[in-house]
Formats: C-alpha cells, sequence, structure tokens
C-alpha cells in the first residue's frame, strides 16, 4: 500500500465531495452517490475502511474499483480496514493464525470463496491507495496525523490508526482536515461543518443503525459549498 500521499488540485471545480467509512454497505453508499446525482464529473474523496463489519465488502470493493476505472476524479485512500484486508490476502498463514488481524478476518466468508483473478485485482487495488490526499485547501485523511511530530507526514500509520490528534494550524498549513475512521454522532458532524471547524469528521457509523444513538448513515460532504448528505443505511 503507498506510504505516500497526492496532492490534487481542485481550484477550478464547482463542487468537490468526501465520503466516510462505507464498511461493506453497497446499497447505501450507491444510494448516496443516487442522491448527489454523481457522474464523475466532479473530485470524489473516498476516506477509506470501505470493507469489513457490513454485509458486502467484496460487492462494495468491486463496486470502487469499477466506478475509479470508469471516473478518474473518483480518489480513494486507505483505512485501517482495508490494510488487514491485504494483508490477509497476502498472508502466510504460518505467521497469521495467532495475529489479531487474522482473529478479525476469519469472521469474513466471503473472502474465502473469491477468485484468484478478482483475489490479484483486489490487491493490486489496495497496493495502489494513497493514505492521504492534499489539495490547495484541504487534507483528506482515514485517521488524521500525529501533530507531535515535526513533519506530519512522517507518522504513516497515524494516517489510519490515530483515534485522537490535536490539530495543529501550522503544521497543516493551515489547511482544513477531513476524516473518517472514528464514527461521531450527526449533530456533532453538523455543528461542526456549520461552524467551518478547521477539522471535519465524516464517519457516522453506517453500520451501527438502530444500535448506537444518533449514528447509521454515510455521510457525504460537498466542501464548496459545505453542505452535508446522509443517507441512513439500507442495506
Amino acid at each position: 500500500m503507498s506510504a505516500s500521499g497526492s496532492f490534487v488540485s481542485v481550484e477550478n471545480e464547482q463542487k468537490v465531495y468526501a465520503i466516510g467509512d462505507i464498511h461493506g454497505c453497497i446499497n447505501t453508499l450507491k444510494a448516496l452517490l443516487d442522491q448527489i446525482d454523481y457522474k464523475g464529473q466532479s473530485p470524489l474523496f473516498l476516506l477509506g475502511d470501505y470493507v469489513n463489519k457490513g454485509p458486502s465488502s467484496v460487492a462494495t470493493l468491486n463496486f470502487i474499483i469499477d466506478l475509479k476505472s470508469r471516473f478518474p476524479k473518483v480518489l480513494p485512500l486507505a483505512g485501517n480496514h482495508d490494510q488487514y484486508l491485504l494483508s490477509f490476502l497476502t498472508r502466510d498463514d504460518d505467521d497469521w493464525l495467532d495475529s489479531s488481524e487474522y482473529a478479525n478476518m476469519k469472521r469474513y466468508e466471503e473472502y474465502q470463496i473469491i477468485s484468484a483473478d478478482e483475489k490479484r485485482l483486489f490487491v493490486d487495488f489496495l497496493l495502489s491507495l494513497p493514505l492521504y490526499y492534499e489539495t490547495e485547501t484541504t487534507f483528506f485523511v482515514h485517521a488524521g496525523f500525529n501533530f507531535e511530530r515535526k513533519s506530519i507526514f512522517d507518522d504513516t500509520s497515524a494516517m489510519v490508526n490515530t483515534r485522537a490528534f490535536h490539530y495543529d494550524a501550522r503544521k497543516a498549513s493551515n489547511k482544513r482536515l477531513v476524516h473518517g475512521h472514528l464514527p461521531v454522532e450527526l449533530a456533532i458532524m453538523k455543528k461542526r461543518i456549520e461552524r467551518e471547524f478547521p477539522v471535519i469528521p465524516l464517519d457516522n457509523g453506517c453500520v451501527y443503525s438502530g444500535e448506537r444513538k444518533d449514528m447509521g448513515s454515510l455521510c457525504c460532504l460537498e466542501l464548496n459549498k459545505m453542505k452535508l448528505f446522509t443517507q441512513p443505511r439500507i442495506d
């Protein structure tokens, strides 16, 4: 998986979208894309964690790979669960038997029946994912950055795993930070967007519909107008 980020210029784009953690909720994702009428005309940043927890990880991966192949402005990045899947698909079974990742991944029977061609497709896709994207105004990353480091780009593990960080505008070049990873209540998300906070979380815990208060939607932010779109889970 790529250890570097990628710069994308969006200064001439009328709309710029970002979608939070999908976790195998393919029908919810399709409904959200229909809601924003997405046809590939605008940059669409996907914030990682496409698999696990939800019902349809394999179908979700295939859909995103196809979406990206048809629309170059679809820009997926890596999440921690995507890294788990990459490790699982390229594993040495003897080394994996006692690992926490193995205990997590072996519950997903759908991975056991994918074809060799599909496995190669997934591995190539997962290896291609950057850990963050940067535009003229914004960083997109799955989890966040380690602002305790002299350079926020030194700690690549933090980009997919951190659960807490203290934003430093100077180290972030005064750019906004949009991330997923840690589910937050919809009311909190809306407040941060409405007040244009420098750090915007977009994971509302789609997979936790009916389990956690004010969670259960897949969220998309249009950044030029700071407009939030939500799609309750339908998977």
